[in-house]
């Protein structure tokens, strides 16, 4: 998305702001789940599917994130179930 082209759909409408999404619901008027307060990401949304991302810089959110969230396992790396 950072290039401009949905990586859902592969169209070139995608439209940028910085903390476009915020968990309190100002600025765009939408909201996440979670507090996010003071920091300044870079919301990505595609205005043809929806597709959505959103890039926070380097440093304590992220740290905030690896210490709290669940990680998601490559499901190539997942362990077949024995029969």
């Amino acid at each position: 998305m950072l290039n401009g082209i949905c990586p859902s759909c592969g169209s070139a409408t995608v439209h940028t702001m910085e903390r476009g999404v915020c968990a309190d619901g100002s600025d765009a008027g939408l909201a996440i789940r979670g507090s996010w307060s003071g920091v300044n990401s870079q919301d990505y949304v595609c205005v043809t599917c929806g597709y959505f991302e959103k890039h926070f810089p380097q440093g304590k959110a992220l740290e905030k994130v690896a210490s709290t969230w669940p990680r998601v396992v490559p499901i190539d790396r997942i362990p077949p179930n024995p029969a």
